[in-house]
């Protein structure tokens, strides 16, 4: 995953039009993006990354400074961007869109201030798992 974050390759679901239940994304679009969508509708919306799969947030994090280093980062993998990706969100994503510098010296993307992961765990045209994992990690939501 983070071999196509260097290249600068994104892939990136629209959201459905039809209820998050739905399995799988209904098209990918290949651009520069590497900022958050949103799939799904109304409460059952939630956020999506450049690859098109759910991200989360975790309590356990400091403010926007991530706690999440070694076997967590391998289970959780921190949504990393570098500082010259165009991370302007797509429609419907209301909140802010920003970074915060790990520990290791990466980019991490955050939304509304929050550290942001994928979660190793979550299959492609499946429903997320990751929400209320070890009553800490929030699946993200616009």
């Amino acid at each position: 995953m983070l071999a196509l974050i260097a290249a600068g390759q994104s892939t990136f679901c629209q959201p459905a039009s039809e209820p998050v239940e739905q399995k799988g994304p209904l098209q990918k679009v290949i651009g520069d993006y590497l900022s958050l969508g949103v799939n799904g509708r109304g409460a059952n919306a939630y956020l999506i990354g450049y690859t098109g799969m759910p991200v989360y947030s975790s309590a356990r994090d400091k403010g926007s400074q991530s706690t999440c280093y070694d076997d967590c980062a391998l289970r959780w993998p921190p949504y990393i961007v570098g500082a010259q990706d165009d991370l302007g969100p797509k429609a419907g994503v209301e909140g802010k869109v920003g970074t915060t510098t790990r520990s290791d010296g990466n980019l991490q993307l955050t939304y509304n201030g929050r550290p942001l992961y994928f979660y190793a765990a979550d299959k492609e045209g499946e429903l997320p798992t990751g929400h209320n994992v070890d009553g800490a990690w929030r699946l993200a939501r616009p």
